[in-house]
């Protein structure tokens, strides 16, 4: 604060200022103009308010109204100090205009300019007894801010607070520092109060503190100190309060508002200081106040306020390039989705293709081996009736039986082979079908052992068999046939010496059989 409070001096080339944070409050001298801290010197330093604190009891509203009193009067002492610290000499003028809170409270009626004194005069009639009383009043507090006579007369003709709005209006014309901490902003920097000129001059002293406006912790005083607000979306409900001086009679002045960017047209008040504003929508406002006097004049240029309302977070700037983000990276997923899902079907159609092809060429084949079984089969026919009939005609020679033998054998393999080819065609056409009939396995397997019988003989193996005498259980009795030719065709393929079949008789609960087939050769191999 202090640094800021310097650097402002400066530039005003004042030779002191005011800091008060509502707990402490200081009038400092800068020496020599010299603008830095070690140049400056306390003429005032005022007793500190320990239970008042900036932020808690300040900014607050409801704390404000305990301190109000206590704030005002010391604000009536601080101009009072002011005025005698500028009399006695200590205090000088700059730019040949009073740097601080002048003599507003103790100068003299020859002081005013001539349209005060006038009015003065015509308010009490008597220039020179005016004059009189006039050097001996002195401001101090009574319930409200008031100017009041510390001789045995009193002025009744003239309101306190019409004497005080002349000097604020006349006197506080100026370079006029007062930096206060309880307005200090949400960035950091502390609001200030400057009089430039008497046009700009409102009511910026009378009734000073509740002027201000408790946003957060940022206080918001008229237009001569802040020249825009930026509210948060949900700080879009707020008052505005704004004030003007009437000399004479200001039960009189009448006001005008308006918000531009909501309603263009003038809003006119008679006596109320205060407008609400409720759930602004986000963008930017001006707010525009103008006043008129006794004689109904109002003032040429409205004072005017910008307010901004940001936009929520999801209604930012920033939060629309997230959703253009957001929208780019759904398109994009959507579109490589549906690159990717077109390329799958591409490749699950040119897989069905495929398999449709490898299924034609396989059918193909099979159509083919089902043709040439045919073709097999009807010779194979042809041959066994003679085959038979020559065998049961030439029985007397063993020799020619033997071969004939081995041919019936041979012939009835090839036989059993085409069947298997035409009932693999019928099982991958129609789907192959078991016929379940009760057949008697024990026999079933012996009846396949002597067709192997002479197959085994010629290899020299010897053939082991051990079957109950009758075991009666429904099976499709071809499929049975197959599985024990395959199982005897092996082992007679890879046995050395010797096969052992056996049917091991289950137990009355048992509901399955096992037919076991062992030789002494290697085992099949796993490929």
């Amino acid at each position: 604060m202090l640094e800021n409070a310097l650097e402002k001096a400066e530039r005003l080339e004042s030779d002191s200022f005011v800091t008060w944070n509502g707990t402490e409050a200081i009038i400092w001298k800068i020496n020599e103009r010299n603008y830095t801290i070690s140049g400056l010197q306390r003429l005032k330093v005022y007793p500190k308010e320990n239970d008042i604190t900036v932020r808690n009891d300040l900014a607050d509203r409801g704390n404000y109204n305990k301190h109000e009193a206590k704030l005002k009067k010391r604000l009536n002492e601080i101009l009072h100090d002011l005025g005698q610290l500028y009399n006695s000499g200590q205090l000088t003028k700059a730019i040949n205009i009073s740097s601080n809170i002048v003599d507003a409270v103790l100068q003299t009626a020859q002081h005013f300019v001539p349209q005060l004194k006038n009015e003065i005069k015509e308010l009490k009639g008597d220039d020179v007894i005016f004059k009189a009383e006039f050097n001996q009043w002195k401001i101090i507090e009574n319930a409200t801010l008031k100017i009041l006579s510390t001789s045995s007369r009193r002025v009744e003709k003239v309101e306190p607070e019409e004497v005080l709005a002349k000097f604020t209006y006349y006197k506080l014309i100026g370079k006029i520092l007062f930096y206060l901490t309880l307005s200090q902003n949400l960035s950091g920097k502390v609001a200030r109060l400057e009089l430039n000129s008497k046009d700009e001059v409102q009511n910026q002293l009378n009734n000073f503190f509740n002027q201000a406006k408790k946003i957060d912790y940022q206080a918001v005083f008229d237009s001569d100190f802040t020249e825009k607000i930026i509210l948060n979306h949900d700080q879009s409900t707020f008052s505005l309060d704004f004030a003007a001086l009437s000399f004479t009679a200001p039960e009189r002045t009448r006001y005008a508002y308006r918000l531009t960017g909501l309603d263009d047209k003038w809003t006119y008040l008679e006596k109320n200081r205060k407008v609400y504003f409720t759930e602004l929508p986000p963008g930017d406002y001006r707010f525009e106040v103008k006043a008129s006097n006794s004689s109904d004049i109002w003032n040429g240029i409205p004072a005017m306020l910008q307010v901004h309302i940001k936009p929520p977070f999801w209604l930012s700037g920033y939060a629309y390039t997230l959703y253009f983000l957001i929208a780019g990276l759904i398109i994009w997923l959507t579109l490589r989705y549906y690159h990717r899902r077109v390329a799958e079907l591409n490749a699950r159609k040119l897989e069905l293709l495929e398999h449709e092809k490898e299924r034609e060429i396989y059918h193909s084949k099979i159509e083919f081996f089902t043709h040439v079984a045919h073709e097999i089969r009807t010779p194979l026919t042809l041959i066994k009736g003679p085959m038979e009939k020559v065998m049961r005609n030439h029985h007397s020679d063993p020799s020619i039986l033997t071969n004939l033998r081995i041919m019936q054998r041979n012939t009835d393999r090839l036989l059993d082979l085409t069947t298997q080819l035409l009932d693999f065609r019928k099982t991958e056409t129609n789907g192959f079908s078991l016929n379940f009939v009760r057949t008697d396995i024990a026999a079933l397997l012996r009846d396949n052992l002597l067709r192997f019988k002479s197959a085994a003989e010629q290899k020299h193996l010897q053939f082991t068999l051990k079957t109950p005498e009758s075991l009666l259980v429904y099976v499709d009795a071809e499929a049975v046939n197959k599985i024990i030719s395959n199982l005897l065709n092996n082992a007679i393929k890879y046995a050395d010496v010797k096969i052992d079949i056996s049917l091991p008789e289950p137990s009355p609960n048992e509901t399955t059989f096992q037919v076991i087939v062992a030789n002494d050769g290697p085992l099949i191999p796993y490929e």
